[in-house]
């Protein structure tokens, strides 16, 4: 159970979120960005897990009372990498999703633009805007140098909004 609590909570939060009554389109981005990260520190072990980590600790602590702190800890990371095992099918799945769904997040990344706050944090030149902006069908090539064009007083406006 706390192997879900640790893997899958993310998910869960994110989809709750994502499924607001609230502008959305410039935290889609971020959050699936948030689950990506979520997942390499997990598979990372550590500090990751730690409902994982505590339990497995009480468990072998209870079990193993006259083991050696060098053999618990040995078994400690042994349930947990049995336990990550057990959920690495989810991240598999996601991380196939991912890559299925790389133009459609592709745009929700390029949308952020949209988001006067987030064009500096983005550290997004002119051409990092171009190349961003190219991911949304509907804006042509016209378009896009007419947005470049606006970019410096887009900028400028930082804050106003």
């Amino acid at each position: 159970m706390c192997i879900l609590v640790d893997t899958i909570d993310p998910f869960v939060r994110a989809t709750y979120d994502l499924e607001a009554d609230k502008v959305l389109t410039f935290k889609v981005y971020d959050k699936l960005q948030a689950l990506v990260e979520h997942v390499a520190l997990v598979r990372g072990g550590g500090a990751a897990v730690p409902n994982t980590r505590a339990v497995a600790t009480r468990l072998i602590d209870l079990n193993f009372p006259h083991d050696l702190q060098a053999a618990k800890d040995l078994r400690v990371a042994q349930v947990i990498g049995e336990s990550l095992a057990k959920v690495e099918p989810c991240f598999v799945y996601f991380e196939q999703k991912m890559i299925e769904l790389a133009p459609s997040v592709d745009v929700f990344r390029a949308a952020k633009l949209f988001h006067p706050n987030n064009i500096d944090a983005l550290g997004a030149n002119a051409d990092a805007v171009d190349t961003l902006l190219q991911n949304i069908p509907l804006v042509d090539a016209a378009t896009r140098a007419q947005l470049i064009l606006e970019l410096p007083a887009y900028r400028a406006r930082d804050g106003d909004w």
